[in-house]
């Protein structure tokens, strides 16, 4: 015999295909945006744990390199005097090329 007023034991309406389409949509998409963001900051950590490393560590040849390069380009020295060839400070290279160009532009105005 059949009881007219059973329960039944399971889901008697259909799931919502378009909504579990959409979460599944969304979350693959936040989890490759994740990704991506993760690996690059990765990327970038250890770009900057590499260029700490390399960059900390002076040679004694750079060293002596930067120094002769900072006495070159800020000391008065004579190159060659039979040609008048003179080094000069790059500061003040440059000054007088500016005063130079300046005084040409008030030359070419007249």
């Amino acid at each position: 015999m059949q009881n007219s007023n059973h329960e039944t034991s399971y889901e008697t309406s259909d799931i919502n295909l378009k909504m579990v389409a959409f979460y599944t949509v969304t979350g693959v998409i936040i989890l490759v945006i994740i990704l991506i963001f993760l690996n690059e900051f990765f990327i970038a950590s250890r770009e900057s744990q590499v260029r700490e490393r390399i960059l900390s560590v002076e040679s004694t040849e750079l060293r002596e390199l930067r120094a002769r390069e900072q006495e070159t380009l800020h000391t008065y020295q004579v190159l060659d005097k039979e040609q008048n060839r003179y080094q000069i400070p790059i500061d003040r290279a440059m000054e007088l090329l500016a005063d130079e160009a300046f005084q040409k532009r008030l030359e070419s105005e007249q």
